[in-house]
């Protein structure tokens, strides 16, 4: 299609510069209706901004790695993937056309999920549409499967596990005589 991941790309540097100019600046006040909306009816929003917080958007990126975070830290996990069929892509530029001519239906297949302390689902991976995903998370079960989770206490081991730090400068090559 366009070659993305060719590094120092000219075609790539104009792709990401036409992508990051439309990027959501909170700073600038682009979300505060969405933030008085949240605000209005206590609720949480969680939504990406260019890559900050979003995974790409695929099942096979979210299904096992959203589960093992959530299991690992025992708290939820959320993650929001895109979905991004070839009418998304748009028109206008030379790049577009490259990669809707070239595209697969989809090009990203979503899998928005919600994962729960345990591991297990609170919202399955999403299918390919679509949808508003609504989850009410209750916190009361990060603190009951912390239970199983105790880093500093019990599960702590200095007699078998520790940490050494090298605080010396180092090289990416070592030479041996």
């Amino acid at each position: 299609m366009t070659d993305g991941a060719r590094f120092n790309s000219k075609l790539q540097k104009e792709i990401f510069a036409e992508y990051s100019a439309q990027a959501v600046q909170p700073e600038a006040g682009h979300l505060n209706d969405l933030c008085a909306t949240a605000r209005s009816h206590s609720i949480a929003i969680y939504l990406g901004c260019i890559e900050r917080a979003v995974w790409p958007g695929s099942v096979r990126d979210t299904s096992d790695i959203t589960r093992f975070i959530a299991l690992e830290s025992r708290s939820y996990v959320i993650s929001i993937s895109g979905l991004m069929r070839p009418e998304d892509i748009g028109t206008g530029s030379r790049w577009r056309d490259m990669v809707a001519a070239a595209a697969s239906e989809p090009l990203a297949d979503g899998g928005s999920c919600v994962a729960g302390p345990d591991g297990h689902w609170v919202v399955p991976p999403a299918d390919v549409r679509e949808q508003l995903l609504v989850a009410t998370l209750d916190h009361a079960r990060v603190r009951e499967e912390r239970q199983n989770f105790d880093p500093a206490g019990h599960y702590s081991r200095p007699d078998v596990t520790r940490l050494h730090v090298n605080r010396q400068r180092q090289s990416l090559a070592d030479f041996a005589g």
